[in-house]
Order: C-alpha cells, then structure tokens, then sequence
C-alpha cells in the first residue's frame, strides 16, 4: 500500500512524532526534492522512497533499520535532481535489510554506491566500511567533508577546504587542483 505514491510532492517535513515511514509511502514521487527526516524516525520500510528525486538524503541518528529499496533508483541521471550526498547521523551503521536499499528496482544498477558519497560521524567511518550494504559505498568519509552544491546554473571560481575534503567536479568545468592544496582554482 502506498500513501503518496506518485503524487506531485515537492517537499516534505514531518512531525516529530513519527517513528515509522511505511513501505512505498513516497515511492515514485519524482519531484520530491527535499525531505527533512524528524528525530524521531527509527524504522524506513522497503522502496519508502524508491524513484524520488531527493538530492541531499540526511538520516537522523534515531534511525536504526532500513528497508529493502527503501532509496532506490534516485540516480543522477533520471532526468530528476538526482541523488547528490548520503549522510547518515547514527554512530552505529542503521541495520540494511539487503545490499540492494539503494540500487534499482530490479537489482542491476549499483551506480549510487560508486558515485554518491556517504558522510558518517568521523568516529564511525571504520564501522560503516565493515557494516553490511553500507560497506558496499565507494566514498565513505567523515561528515562535513563535503560540498553539494544543487543549483545547476552556479558559478564558483574559487574553493577554500579547510581540512581534507572531496572534491567532485562534473559536467564542463576546468579545474586546477592539487589533493595537497587547500585551495581549488576551478576557473583554469
């Protein structure tokens, strides 16, 4: 049973009350861009958020079991906002009900893992990289390690990282960067 499946939602905040996102709840809402997760979530049912277009996905720390395709098919590339960052607040990893909570719907495309980074608490990096699913991300690294900027059409011709940090560039920017810098020249 779906609750807003395919509706025109935007964005969504709920109360902080809720404990429990049922299973396909907002599945195939494609112009869901923005969903703010309340504290007090501790249960995400399978495909609850299967093909929407949230770009920035932020786990509170309360949640602590994530169903099969609960975020799948949220890739770049859908012609949506895409799936940007996965950051996750829970010093212990969230128990995966399979490898496959952010593939696609048929278990094939394992993009997402490759291509999206996940941001854990710095004290945790190590348990994520040896938990199940979530050992399966390429770019697990402490929070606040990365910028995500949305806005397609935004110019920046200079980077500041304070610390270590990942740097992403796509589609046809120039860029002068060096991993021992902290400054990223990204007019060429």
């Amino acid at each position: 049973p779906t609750t807003f499946d395919m509706a025109g939602l935007e964005s969504v905040e709920l109360p902080n009350t809720i404990e429990t996102i049922g299973s396909s709840a907002f599945s195939r809402c494609g112009n869901l861009s923005t969903f703010r997760f309340p504290e007090s979530v501790k249960v995400i049912k399978g495909s609850a958020f299967e093909s929407t277009g949230i770009e920035v996905l932020e786990l509170p720390a309360s949640v602590d079991s994530i169903g099969e395709l609960a975020f799948a098919d949220m890739r770049r590339n859908k012609g949506m906002g895409g799936l940007q960052l996965i950051r996750v607040h829970a010093a212990v990893p969230p128990k995966a009900e399979h490898d496959n909570v952010f593939t696609n719907y048929n278990h094939k495309d394992w993009r997402t893992y490759q291509e999206v980074p996940l941001e854990v608490p710095a004290e945790s990096v190590e348990a994520y990289r040896n938990a199940p699913m979530w050992k399966n991300f390429a770019q697990i690294v402490p929070m606040g390690t990365t910028v995500v900027i949305t806005d397609p059409v935004t110019t920046i011709s200079q980077l500041t990282i304070v610390g270590k940090a990942t740097v992403n560039v796509e589609q046809e920017a120039r860029t002068n960067y060096s991993s021992d810098a902290q400054t990223v020249d990204l007019t060429g």
